[in-house]
C-alpha cells in the first residue's frame, strides 16, 4: 500500500479534505492539474439516490454458549438494517467498499476496484440522524484505489495505490 505520494500531496489532501466537507451542488474537479484524475460529486439528490432505507430488524440465532452449569444456552441477537448504499461507478467500473471509519457524526468510506484496476473513491456520510444516514460528498479517482480513509483532527487522510502508467 502506498500513501498517496506526489509533489502536490499536501495540497491535494488539503483540497480534498476542504472540498469534501463543503456543501456545493454539482460535479466539480479540484483544479486544472487534477481535472483528469479526480471528480467530486456534491449533489445531494444524485448522492442519496443510491441509498435504500429499510430500518428492518434482522434476528440472528447464535448456536449458543455454555452456561456455568455446562448446558448450552441459545442467545438471540438483533441486527437492524438501516440502509443499503449502491456502490459508486467510475468509467463504467463498479467500485467496492474497502474501509469504513466512524468519527463523531460522520462515516468515511473508501472504495477500490478488484483485480489490477486502479480506480477508487472516498465518500462522506452524515450520521447525525442515527436511522437515516445521508451522503454528503463523493470523490472518485480515475487512477487510484483508495484502501482506507481516516479522519484525524479535522483532516481526512487516505491511503491507496496509484497506477503510475495512467495517462
Amino acid at each position: 500500500m502506498t500513501i498517496l505520494k506526489s509533489k502536490n500531496f499536501a495540497r491535494t489532501i488539503s483540497l480534498i479534505g476542504f472540498t469534501l466537507l463543503m456543501t456545493v451542488c454539482g460535479k466539480q474537479v479540484l483544479d486544472p492539474s487534477e481535472a483528469e484524475r479526480i471528480v467530486l460529486e456534491n449533489d445531494a439528490e444524485i448522492l442519496n439516490s443510491r441509498i435504500k432505507y429499510f430500518n428492518q430488524e434482522i434476528p440472528l440465532d447464535s448456536p449458543g454458549s455454555l452456561s456455568k452449569a455446562g448446558s448450552s444456552v441459545r442467545t438471540h441477537t438483533k441486527l437492524i438494517l438501516l440502509a443499503e448504499v449502491e456502490p459508486p461507478e467510475i468509467e463504467g467500473h463498479k467500485l467496492q467498499a474497502s474501509h469504513v471509519t466512524l468519527s463523531n457524526d460522520h462515516a468515511y468510506i473508501s472504495y477500490s476496484t478488484r483485480n489490477n484496476e486502479f480506480r477508487g473513491g472516498v465518500e462522506v456520510f452524515d450520521l447525525k440522524v442515527a436511522d437515516r444516514p445521508v451522503s454528503r460528498s463523493l470523490a472518485l479517482f480515475r487512477d487510484t484505489d483508495i484502501s482506507l480513509a481516516i479522519e484525524w483532527d479535522g483532516k481526512l487522510y487516505m491511503g491507496g495505490a496509484t497506477d503510475s502508467d495512467h495517462k
